[in-house]
């Protein structure tokens, strides 16, 4: 394969080359591919046999799919427990083809909706700088109360006291915003359900769905959550070279609880391009 893309000067071949990303992924299982070809070479006859279910190609388990350890790597690209797969992935992500071909789509005049978690995404991969807000921090740490003791077995459930997993919350939409096309009313209750909380944007006119100060409507949000997610961001957007990127916090598809908050996601399909930072 290797050879073909290198020698090959037909019009097929380079038209190939110039719509294709070929990524070579070199043996990763020697130990396999010897215990397979020592198989072979013992139950091959003179003359070779197409035929895949004879002997030949019929290698007894752990067969040659398994390394020396009998691990099948290919199913390890979710866990990724072996210097194999490790190394395969992170060569992948140090290349991290699909962030280039994201940024030039913004640059070159795209729009990019990011969704609640896929936020932090944007941010980790530096396709856009995002200004996250934080639980409130004493600024001074040495008069810091000490934590008050819990009980050990108390731990997860009070770790979930701090997950945000179904409520509803109330924000407030800019009609005159692109995004806020079609909505008659200020107040829009939301569907929240992650701890995504973004800071409203430095340009006074790129937030055009805010949380309300007091914006628990129903369901259970923590003290704290519900410290950060008053007039914190709901829907934020920013201009990235002739494109731009609609960054929401929460789903308003989630799982068609209500089609009110539908408008805002169709409205940042249709109407971004024709949103400009003043």
């Amino acid at each position: 394969m290797a050879y073909y893309l290198a020698a090959n000067t037909g019009k097929d071949h380079q038209r190939l080359l110039e719509n294709v990303v070929v990524l070579l992924d070199p043996c990763l299982n020697p130990d396999g591919f010897e215990r397979f070809a020592h198989w072979a070479n013992n139950h091959r006859g003179a003359m070779l046999n197409p035929d895949p279910n004879h002997r030949e190609h019929r290698e007894a388990w752990p067969r040659g799919r398994t390394n020396y350890y009998w691990f099948d790597l290919n199913r390890d690209w979710l866990p990724l427990q072996h210097p194999e797969s490790q190394g395969r992935v992170a060569m992948f992500y140090h290349w991290r083809p699909n962030v280039e071909r994201l940024q030039r789509f913004i640059t070159d005049g795209g729009t990019l909706v990011a969704i609640g978690t896929a936020i932090r995404w944007l941010n980790q991969s530096k396709i856009l700088s995002v200004e996250f807000r934080e639980a409130t921090q004493q600024k001074n740490e040495n008069t810091k109360a000490p934590a008050t003791r819990r009980p050990y077995a108390e731990a997860r459930r009070d770790a979930a006291l701090d997950l945000v997993r179904g409520s509803i919350v109330r924000t407030h939409v800019d009609l005159t915003h692109p995004i806020g096309y079609g909505f008659s009313k200020s107040p829009l209750p939301v569907f929240r359900n992650n701890t995504v909380f973004l800071q409203p944007a430095e340009n006074p006119y790129s937030t055009p769905v805010v949380y309300d100060s007091q914006p628990l409507l129903s369901g259970y949000v923590s003290p704290k959550n519900l410290d950060m997610l008053s007039n914190s961001a709901s829907v934020v957007v920013r201009s990235r070279g002739r494109g731009r990127v609609v960054l929401m916090a929460e789903n308003p598809n989630f799982r068609g609880f209500w089609f009110g908050t539908n408008r805002l996601f169709l409205n940042a399909l249709f109407f971004s391009p024709i949103i400009r930072e003043p």
